[in-house]
């Protein structure tokens, strides 16, 4: 238990939330985070998952557009305010960060769906 709180107390000094449950392994005095412990654990400041799937929809559907571009178009047609960097800390997590991703990901997407309906 002394252990747990010092290993915990040097977390927290670096800025990992109380709520993230961490493994520890004494024996090779090392811990790593445990997906198994907190399998839906989000980050607070992520975007909801319906707006990011609502703009990586919207990039597959205009893969020309920059990030700057996806937010100023979602904000003047669907009223969603979303930063340019929030749009680009979405594509990174989708692999969707240039401009050639996009639109491979969209040719994949385009074909998987004319072959749902044929």
């Amino acid at each position: 238990l002394r252990v747990k709180r010092l290993y915990a107390n040097v977390w927290a000094g670096l800025g990992v939330h109380d709520r993230t449950e961490w493994v520890f392994m004494m024996d090779q005095n090392w811990c790593s985070p445990s997906a198994e412990y907190a399998p839906g654990l989000r980050h607070k400041n992520r975007a909801v998952e319906s707006l990011e799937k609502l703009v990586i929809d919207f990039s597959l559907q205009n893969p020309h557009l920059g990030q700057a571009q996806v937010s100023r178009q979602l904000k003047t047609t669907r009223d969603i305010e979303i930063s340019p960097s929030g749009v680009r800390n979405i594509w990174l997590r989708a692999n969707l960060q240039t401009m050639a991703l996009r639109m491979q990901q969209s040719r994949l997407s385009n074909d998987h769906q004319s072959k749902k309906c044929q």
